[in-house]
C-alpha cells in the first residue's frame, strides 16, 4: 500500500532529490518538501502528512525543537530522524519525543524504504480500524433505518386490522410516509371522478398530518395513478415541472389492479437529500397497506349506511 503523503524536511537540496528519485516516487509516495525546521512544523500543521522524514541539524529550528513543537501540539505523526550522529544518547531522546525510527546519513534507498514502511505500518493499521468502524456504524445506522421502516410497516399494517375511519387512516398513512422516508412533505390525493383531490398533507411546520380537500394539478401524481407505478425523480428529472421540488417519489393507492390514488413525498429545501428507488419501494409497501386499510373502511361505511 502506498500513496501516502511524506514531508521531508531538511535543509540540503540534494537530500530531497536523493529521497524523491530513489526512494518515494518510485514506490508510489506523495512527496511534500521543507528545507529548514520552521517551514516544516507549519508544513506538517498544514497538510498532516501521514510520515516525516526530519533532518537533526537545521537552520532556524533544528530536528530536536521541530519534535518539541509536535509534541506541544499533539501533532500524532510518525518521524523518522535523518542524522549524521547516531549516538545512544540521540536515540533515547528521538524516541522519547516521538520518533518511530532513525537513520544515519548516508544511507541507502532500501534501508530508507525498509525504515518508511515499518513507520508507516501502524497509520495504516489505524486507518484501516478506522474505517472498519466507520462501515460498522454505517452498517448500524443501515439497520436502524429498516427497523424503523419495518416498525412503521407494522404500524400501518395494524391499521388494516383495527379498521379505523377512513380519515384517521388518511392521516396516519402521510404521517407514516414522511417518517419511513424523511421527507420534508407528503401528500395523499385520491382520484374523485375526472379530478384529483388533495385530501390529506404535511409540510414541514406542521407537526402531523391534517385533513384537506382539496382539488389538486400534480402530474407527476396523476402519471402515477394513470401508470399504476411507483417512481423516484430527482431535481434534473424535475427541471421542466412547474414549481418541482428538489426531489420526489410517489407510489399509486391499488385495489383489484386499480388505482384510485396515490402517496406522494417531496423534499423542497436546497441541498435536501434525493430520494431513490428504495424510497419509491417502501412508499408502494406503504400505500399497499393503506389501499387495502381504506377499501376496508369504506365497506364498514357502506354496510353501517345499509
Amino acid at each position: 500500500m502506498a500513496g501516502e503523503n511524506i514531508l521531508i524536511v531538511d535543509d540540503a537540496q540534494q537530500n530531497h532529490h536523493f529521497l524523491n528519485d530513489y526512494v518515494l516516487l518510485p514506490n508510489g509516495f506523495k512527496p511534500m518538501s521543507a528545507y529548514d525546521g520552521v517551514e516544516g512544523f507549519q508544513m506538517a500543521i498544514r497538510h498532516k502528512p501521514d510520515l516525516i522524514l526530519l533532518d537533526l541539524n537545521m537552520p532556524r529550528m533544528d530536528g530536536m525543537e521541530v519534535l518539541r513543537q509536535m509534541n506541544a501540539h499533539a501533532m500524532d505523526i510518525p518521524v523518522i530522524l535523518m542524522t549524521f550522529h547516531g549516538s545512544e544518547d540521540i536515540a533515547v531522546e528521538v524516541y522519547r519525543l516521538g520518533v518511530r525510527d532513525y537513520v544515519i546519513k548516508p544511507f541507502y534507498p532500501d534501508e530508507m524504504l525498509r525504515a518508511i514502511e515499518k513507520s508507516l505500518a501502524e497509520t495504516r493499521l489505524r486507518r484501516e480500524k478506522d474505517s472498519l468502524i466507520e462501515r460498522l456504524m454505517h452498517a448500524n445506522r443501515e439497520l436502524q433505518s429498516r427497523v424503523t421502516e419495518l416498525n412503521v410497516l407494522y404500524g400501518v399494517g395494524k391499521s388494516v386490522v383495527a379498521l379505523q375511519p377512513i380519515d384517521q387512516l388518511m392521516t396516519r398513512l402521510v404521517d407514516a410516509a414522511v417518517q419511513m422516508t424523511g421527507a420534508e412533505e407528503s401528500y395523499l390525493m385520491l382520484g374523485e371522478g375526472d379530478k384529483l383531490m388533495l385530501r390529506a398533507v404535511k409540510r414541514g411546520e406542521q407537526a402531523r398530518a391534517q385533513l384537506v380537500n382539496l382539488a389538486a394539478t400534480d402530474p407527476i401524481a396523476a402519471q402515477v395513478i394513470k401508470t399504476g407505478r411507483p417512481i423516484a425523480l430527482d431535481g434534473e428529472k424535475l427541471k421542466r415541472v412547474p414549481g418541482a421540488p428538489q426531489s420526489a417519489a410517489y407510489a399509486p393507492l391499488v385495489i383489484q389492479e386499480r388505482a384510485f390514488g396515490a402517496l406522494g413525498v417531496r423534499n423542497v429545501s436546497v441541498g435536501a437529500s434525493t430520494f431513490g428507488t428504495n424510497h419509491a419501494a417502501l412508499l408502494s409497501a406503504l400505500s399497499d397497506y393503506g389501499a387495502i386499510a381504506m377499501e376496508n373502511a369504506r365497506n364498514v361505511e357502506r354496510l353501517s349506511r345499509s
